[in-house]
């Protein structure tokens, strides 16, 4: 009977390697616990990246990767002009934060597509310069405001920006604008098909409206 219990415990130590009898390391223990945590997780993160919900994130990244790079292929020849214009009078662009609507009017190339129209009002023409400084203050950047003025004088806050025939603003991505009617024409329908005219051939924009 000794001997049938003998040969079972040499039998079980030869299958598994695991001998009763001797004890077991505490170190090799906690050693191969360890092995076998790394390895679940190992394996645990291989079925997550295969599965659906894996595939999904990854072609989200790949999307992401795609619109940045794609983003600064297209920024990159805008951004560069707009370094280099900045480079050529950093003086006068400090100054121009105080006056203007800071470097918002950089990222506007080429012809703009809406301008803004402002014609002489009759009422109260001695009140027109306090009008037109409040279109400046509220919605006269954003909306790219061109006044229509006989003389700079009416609003000399915008001189640095007059369209007329023998000159364009120095900064053309700047509003408020004066377009100046020439000394030759008076109110009425000769000043309107002046503007209509000058509006097409200075600024060229998609649409004008006209206040």
């Amino acid at each position: 009977m000794i001997t049938g219990l003998h040969s079972r415990k040499k039998a079980l130590k030869q299958d598994d390697g695991f001998d009763p009898e001797v004890p077991k390391s505490p170190s090799s223990g906690s050693r191969n616990d360890d092995e076998i945590k790394t390895h679940g997780r190992i394996s645990f993160l291989r079925r997550f990246v295969r599965s659906e919900i894996g595939y999904a994130i990854e072609a989200v990244i790949l999307f992401l990767l795609f619109g940045l790079v794609l983003g600064y292929i297209i920024l990159h020849h805008q951004q560069r002009k707009v370094v280099l214009h900045i480079m050529h009078d950093p003086l006068g662009h400090g100054a121009a934060l105080k006056g203007r609507a800071g470097f918002r009017h950089h990222f506007y190339t080429g012809h703009p597509r809406t301008v803004t129209v402002v014609m002489p009002s009759v009422v109260n023409p001695k009140g027109r310069m306090k009008r037109l400084h409040s279109i400046q203050e509220t919605w006269g950047t954003s909306a790219r405001a061109v006044y229509v003025v006989h003389n700079i004088s009416e609003y000399p806050i915008a001189s640095h920006a007059v369209i007329s025939e023998d000159c364009t603003p120095e900064d053309p991505y700047s509003y408020p604008q004066l377009l100046l009617i020439p000394d030759s024409i008076d109110n009425g329908v000769a000043r309107l098909i002046h503007t209509i005219r000058t509006v097409f051939e200075k600024i060229n924009p998609d649409f004008a409206f006209f206040c």
